[in-house]
C-alpha cells in the first residue's frame, strides 16, 4: 500500500495547525507536509514524492490561495473518513477544498488543483 500523505495549504490558524500535525503524525500515523507559499508552483509529484518539476522550479510569486486546502494521497475511503472525523473531533476547522490525488492531476501544480476546486465547486453552487 502507498504511503499515506496530506498536504495541507494555506492554514493559518498556528495552534490548530500544531495540534493538526501532531494528530496527523501520532494518532493517524499519516504523513502531513505544509506546503510554504513559495512552492505553490510545484508539482504535487515532485511535493508529495519528490518526483516530476519542481527542484529547479523558481519560487512561486503569484496570487495566494484565498482558503485552505488539503490534498491527500494513499488514502482509503475509510482512512479519509477517519481522518475527517478526528479533525472534527478535536476542533480542526473543515476545510472546504480537498482533492484526492489521481494520475490525471499528478502533475499539476498547487494552484492549477486550487483553482479547478474552486471552479467545480461554483459549478456546483
Amino acid at each position: 500500500m502507498a504511503a499515506e500523505k496530506v498536504l495541507l495549504y494555506h492554514f493559518e490558524d498556528g495552534e490548530k495547525l500544531k495540534k493538526f500535525v501532531f494528530l496527523m503524525a501520532v494518532r493517524l500515523k499519516m504523513k502531513l507536509k505544509v506546503v510554504e507559499y513559495k512552492d505553490y508552483n510545484k508539482t504535487l509529484d515532485y511535493l508529495l514524492n519528490g518526483n516530476g518539476e519542481g527542484e529547479d522550479t523558481a519560487d512561486y510569486d503569484g496570487e495566494d490561495m484565498a482558503e485552505p486546502m488539503m490534498v491527500m494521497q494513499g488514502l482509503s475511503g475509510r482512512r479519509m473518513d477517519e481522518l475527517l472525523r478526528t479533525m472534527k473531533q478535536n476542533g480542526i476547522p473543515a476545510i472546504g477544498l480537498k482533492a484526492v490525488v489521481t494520475e490525471h492531476n499528478l502533475s499539476w501544480d498547487s494552484m492549477k488543483l486550487y483553482e479547478e476546486l474552486k471552479s467545480e465547486r461554483e459549478k456546483l453552487g
